[in-house]
């Protein structure tokens, strides 16, 4: 390893899958960035062979630690559990069953270095389903460049987009997952919404996007031609999606953005206008995924600056 280099932090949440969890570890361990500090936490598996699987390369690599929990505490409560054994000065989560290029924690990290104001970084995803390689979609287009704006407006622009949930797998400057000392994880709630936590990241700094693929995801057929649509419009596949439940999903994802912006230090009326915005989007959703259609995005998608509305 090379001391002069800043640390990077690799949290792997995994449960109950022995095989696609030593080809994380492998492929983690094989990243041309060598300064590493990779965390495991086996989040109570049934199967005991995840257990071998993690302790073996902990043993062999010091890079590496191995958690067992001793119940299972949920996937939410795994994620923040990774983020809080973590010292590096950056972090990544790495869920066990996706694969990213040899370089993506090197030229994640190089980019974060040469921008201070960055709080996080990602790379285009491209979708992998049982029968194969999915055709591939940008869906960071708008980030490529960063939101450009005032810090409300840059909180808004994550509330209001949709599809870009794998953000989440980029590199983060680890400070910018800290809220009053509480970890950004733990303000995602029930539902799993990944935008509580945006709203936290973008709160300190800006996001963006390299234009290469570099994260590779496993889906089904049917998460991926949703993950399209969203990104995409049109008509969906499958048609309209009114349901009780999905009212009640978008309904509860509100009030998880709606207690994470009152947490944060913003004058009254701006948290008023993150709130107004976050119950925009969600409506726009619901309708949506309701009538199974969505306005067309143009391709390609120009750099759009940000003005409080929905960068999506």
């Amino acid at each position: 390893m090379d001391s002069t280099l800043p640390l990077c932090s690799v949290g792997i949440p995994t449960y109950n899958r022995p095989d696609l969890l030593s080809e994380t570890i492998a492929e983690i361990r094989s990243q041309s960035y060598r300064e590493l500090q990779i965390i495991i936490s086996d989040n109570a598996s049934p199967d005991r062979q995840v257990e071998r699987i993690g302790r073996e390369p902990a043993a062999a690599d010091p890079r590496i630690r191995y958690f067992r929990q001793p119940e299972n505490t949920g996937a939410r409560a795994n994620f923040d559990f990774v983020l809080r054994q973590s010292t590096g000065k950056y972090f990544m989560w790495a869920a066990d069953d996706d694969r990213r290029i040899d370089t993506y924690i090197e030229q994640l990290v190089a980019e974060l270095e040469s921008r201070p104001s960055a709080v996080l970084c990602g790379m285009e995803v491209r979708y992998f389903t049982p029968s194969g390689q999915a055709p591939f979609f940008p869906q960071y287009e708008a980030i490529y460049e960063g939101l450009v704006g005032a810090r409300i407006e840059q909180i808004i622009a994550m509330i209001s987009c949709t599809g870009v949930a794998n953000i989440i797998y980029g590199v983060f400057r680890r400070e910018a997952l800290f809220h009053n000392d509480i970890p950004a994880a733990s303000f995602i709630g029930p539902t799993l919404n990944e935008h509580p936590l945006f709203a936290l990241v973008a709160d300190k700094g800006e996001i963006f996007c390299l234009p290469q693929i570099g994260l590779f995801k496993r889906t089904s057929k049917k998460v991926f031609r949703h993950a399209k649509w969203e990104i995409a419009g049109g008509f969906r596949s499958s048609g309209g999606c009114f349901s009780i439940s999905a009212l009640r999903y978008h309904r509860d994802v509100f009030g998880e953005l709606e207690r994470t912006c009152r947490t944060l230090d913003l004058p009254g009326d701006q948290i008023e206008k993150a709130r107004c915005a976050a119950r925009r989007a969600l409506t726009h959703h619901a309708i949506q995924l309701a009538v199974g259609w969505k306005p067309k995005r143009k391709a390609p998608m120009e750099k759009r600056q940000v003005d409080g509305g929905s960068a999506s």
